[in-house]
């Protein structure tokens, strides 16, 4: 009875796949990535949907890469209200990564800017995901934790990132954010989706509290859709 136990045990083993979950870009890789939000400011909450359009302009030797991000589709819906979408998508971003999917620096519109952009920080970090550094199975947790940066008005956020199961095409992790702060910590819950094939975000969809607004993001119209 032992042996048959143990051969179960092994063969249970044996048939959980580990993934390491990490990207690797290549030379001019178009990639679509769908991004819903769904965010509360004090007491009023917002659906942003969005489609994200990524180019790979470089993949250097090191693994390193240039990314340049457009969106497309954005729409928001306020409480009570209908849905609306932006006046004017934003001008496409091009930043810099490592080889691990962490962004280096800053992307060109902010370092011409005059004034730090939190909100879009925020933004990029809750939707951002950081691929564990060995291979992970199912029920596995790992966590990134990023660093506070007073000169661009960011706080100091924890990660928590659970594989928690796949499907025919991705595999899905979901996620909590926290702002290291007492007083109105940002949060999120969420959930990626990642094809299979090269571990590419296909979308992510969260749930955002305390989030920080600015007169700027509600500059939106109608949709006339």
């Amino acid at each position: 009875m032992r042996l048959i136990i143990l051969a179960l045990l092994a063969l249970g083993s044996v048939g959980e796949p580990s993934y390491d979950l990490l990207w690797k870009p290549k030379n001019e890789q178009v990639l679509d990535y769908k991004v819903s939000l769904d965010i509360a400011v004090k007491e009023y909450r917002f659906v942003y949907n969005t489609d994200l359009h990524m180019k790979v302009l470089k993949v250097k030797d090191n693994g390193d890469y240039d990314l340049e991000t457009s969106t497309k589709n954005t729409k928001i819906k306020m409480s009570g209200q209908d849905e609306m979408a932006l006046d004017e998508e934003p001008e496409p971003t091009i930043e810099a990564y490592n080889a691990h999917g962490e962004r280096l620096g800053e992307d060109e519109a902010e370092k011409e800017a005059d004034q730090p952009d939190p909100v879009g920080r925020i933004l990029g970090d809750v939707t951002a995901f950081s691929a564990p550094k060995e291979a992970v199975k199912q029920g596995d947790t790992w966590i990134r934790d990023l660093e506070n940066d007073p000169k661009k008005e960011q706080d100091a956020a924890h990660i928590e990132y659970q594989l928690v199961g796949s499907d025919r095409e991705a595999v899905k992790v979901r996620y909590k954010y926290r702002e290291k702060r007492d007083l109105d910590a940002v949060t999120a819950e969420g959930m990626f989706r990642l094809r299979k094939d090269d571990f590419s975000v296909i979308s992510c969809q969260t749930t955002v509290e305390n989030f920080r607004w600015t007169p700027t993001l509600l500059a939106v119209r109608r949709s006339s859709a």
